[in-house]
């Protein structure tokens, strides 16, 4: 069963204004669907909803780390978007009508006392793309918190929002470690669905129970590791099953040295929690180098094939040659295809381990594992199209005709 946090919000009839009232000289000064009436923003009335049941929830555009568990980034990081997530306020018949959005308490948390966050904005992702668009408002801010949590209230020219419609927000800033990054400290965001401050003219139910966490963030160490972690255009599952059983890309790799000089040997490539392995599932597997970034592959560097008489669960790149070697501070890029060939209930996901990648010079590797998703080849077995596993079929032994009696 769903669980609901119930939020009231009174106000006196006819006043809708707020303990913090804003202060203005023209409707100009205040939001839309608001006037100033007596140096006072206030709602007008019929402009705005008098119930609404309000969802909170991560963006779909929200920063993720692909394959990996966290984002790996440069430090220090500027203007890096921390989150994305969306506001529904809910009325049958509300089209049209606004509410009102005051503010919203961000918890920012890190695994190290020298994370330092500032420059916190919060910016009306008008498009919804996740993205901090040189078109988008800022419509609050925090210069320099001094705790972890950040009070962001809404400018109260910025301040009111459609009923019935997704709206987009994203949280954006400054991070810097204070000191040498020699390990990997996590850092991110949480909001409480309870720390949104929403009202209209009537009553509001935060119907959200769950806390929002965003994806962590990690600073590139500075010393004792190699980064191998997922690459900015990691691939995901199709959804249609028809679009599954084709060569196509698994998987996009950034990897760096930022300690040193140093080589990949090999990378191992497993399948985990499938039904489908390499030669059962999988007819082969590709490793490219992917020049420009872009996550296709450019030149190609070691290939697997297998067969269905010795199916496998293991594959591995044996790599020779200069392509995978680095200098220090150098980026490169690689992509994984693979020759999918599923059948009906087959189930697929690859998988690459922090002990499957072999350096040349041994270091600690930052950004494994890398998943991909889970590839489900579910069917219609009646639809031509739908790859249905031929069962063996166990020819009969001839019947006897009966004795044969031979006298001599």
């Amino acid at each position: 069963m769903k669980n609901y946090l119930f939020v009231f919000l009174l106000f006196m009839p006819g006043l809708y204004c707020f303990a913090s009232a804003w202060e203005c000289v023209s409707d100009s000064d205040c939001s839309e669907a608001m006037s100033c009436n007596q140096g006072t923003c206030r709602m007008v009335s019929g402009k705005f909803s008098d119930y609404a049941q309000v969802e909170i929830k991560i963006g779909d555009n929200t920063p993720t780390g692909g394959g990996s568990r966290d984002i790996i980034v440069p430090h220090p990081a500027e203007n890096i978007v921390l989150g994305q997530f969306e506001i529904h306020a809910n009325q049958p018949g509300s089209e049209g009508k606004f509410f009102l959005f005051r503010g919203v308490e961000v918890r920012a948390g890190s695994s190290s006392p020298n994370i330092k966050f500032s420059n916190i904005k919060l910016v009306h992702d008008k498009n919804g793309n996740g993205i901090f668009d040189s078109s988008d408002v800022v419509v609050a801010s925090v210069d320099d918190p001094e705790k972890s949590t950040l009070n962001l209230a809404l400018d109260q020219k910025h301040a009111t929002y459609k009923m019935n419609v997704g709206n987009s927000f994203i949280v954006v800033g400054d991070v810097e470690f204070e000191g040498s990054i020699d390990n990997l400290y996590p850092f991110g965001l949480e909001i409480a669905p309870s720390d949104l401050l929403i009202s209209n003219t009537g009553d509001v139910f935060i119907t959200s129970g769950n806390r929002l966490i965003f994806t962590k963030y990690i600073f590139e160490p500075q010393k004792g590791y190699f980064i191998f972690t997922s690459g900015g255009n990691f691939p995901v599952v199709p959804e249609d099953w028809r679009d599954m059983n084709k060569l196509q890309e698994v998987m996009h790799i950034r990897a760096r040295s930022v300690d040193g000089a140093n080589e990949i040997k090999n990378i191992s490539l497993r399948t985990v929690g499938s039904s489908a392995k390499f030669g059962e599932g999988v007819r082969s597997v590709f490793l490219y180098l992917d020049e420009n970034g872009n996550g296709k592959g450019d030149r190609l560097i070691a290939e697997q094939s297998f067969t269905s008489e010795n199916p496998t669960a293991f594959a591995m790149f044996n790599i020779s040659g200069e392509n995978l070697n680095f200098d220090e501070g150098e980026e490169k890029h690689f992509v994984i295809k693979a020759d999918i060939d599923l059948y009906s209930g087959q189930t697929l996901q690859f998988n690459i381990g922090a002990g499957d990648v072999a350096l040349g010079r041994s270091l600690n590797i930052a950004g494994t594992p890398l998943n991909t998703g889970n590839y489900r080849y579910v069917c219609d077995e009646n639809d031509p199209e739908c790859n249905v596993l031929e069962e063996e079929v166990v020819e009969p032994e001839p019947e006897s005709g009966g004795c044969t009696v031979v006298i001599l």
